[in-house]
């Protein structure tokens, strides 16, 4: 029993350090399959993956936003030789994590709102008229002050 609950902590450990179910498998010595079927079974086991599982994730977050803002040095090369570095920062990971954490400032502007509701009996175009839809669908998109040259 003891080296089933060694193995758990090697698993869940990796989990939460990396995020990938493959690679804490892996270390562990365990098989994706009987983990996932672990999971969906046992309760106490389904909440520590999911812990772990949330830490790991944060991690990932974290290498983003160091990548976004400190950037990661690359090596410049000339004739085949290496001659230096260059700090390379990404955009898109930095655009990602603004769309995440300010959606309402960075995220989608424009968003549908909308209602399905049954046709009226009688209406033109009504279910009783053939060929007719079963329903109506409406919908706006909200003005977000884009066209006039507004903040919203």
């Amino acid at each position: 029993m003891k080296q089933k609950k060694d193995m758990d902590t090697v698993f869940l450990d990796t989990l939460a350090e990396s995020g990938s179910v493959t690679a804490a498998a892996e270390r562990a010595g365990l098989a994706r399959r009987a983990l996932y079927r672990r999971r969906a079974e046992d309760d106490g086991f389904a909440l520590a993956w999911s812990e772990a599982e949330t830490l790991g994730l944060a991690a990932l977050e974290d290498e983003a936003r160091r990548r976004a803002l400190e950037g990661r040095l690359e090596q410049v090369w000339h004739k085949g030789e290496p001659c230096g570095t260059v700090r390379k920062f990404s955009d898109a990971l930095l655009v990602l994590l603004l769309k995440a954490h300010m959606p309402e400032k960075y995220g989608l502007r424009a968003r549908a709102e909308g209602a399905v509701r049954p046709a009226d009996p009688g209406a033109p175009g009504s279910p009783d008229s053939p060929g007719a839809p079963a329903v109506v669908i409406s919908y706006r998109i909200p003005d977000n002050g884009r066209d006039q040259g507004q903040q919203p």
